[in-house]
């Protein structure tokens, strides 16, 4: 099964991480390639409802956020010595 990782702000406010099924009402996506070949997608939420169960809890949405924001950074910059060996 394939689902987006989506944060978002519940109705106080707060940050939150849901995983929400592709395939839902109310979310649309547009695939399309990149210069380097790459899949990528537009998404577009519009009235998407997300259950309790959807929430991924973590103590600190902020710092679980942060590292996977440092770990994609850290991917991003292996990506290009891909390309070099080819």
């Amino acid at each position: 099964m394939n689902l987006l990782l989506v944060t978002a702000r519940d109705e106080n406010g707060e940050i939150v991480i849901c995983a929400v099924d592709p395939d839902a009402d109310g979310v649309h996506s547009r695939e399309y390639r990149v210069v380097d070949g790459q899949r990528m997608a537009d998404v577009i939420f519009t009235d998407v409802t997300v259950s309790e169960d959807q929430l991924l809890v973590y103590d600190s949405v902020e710092r679980a956020l942060d590292e996977v924001m440092t770990y994609g950074d850290s991917v991003l910059c292996g990506e290009p010595s891909g390309s070099w060996k080819r």
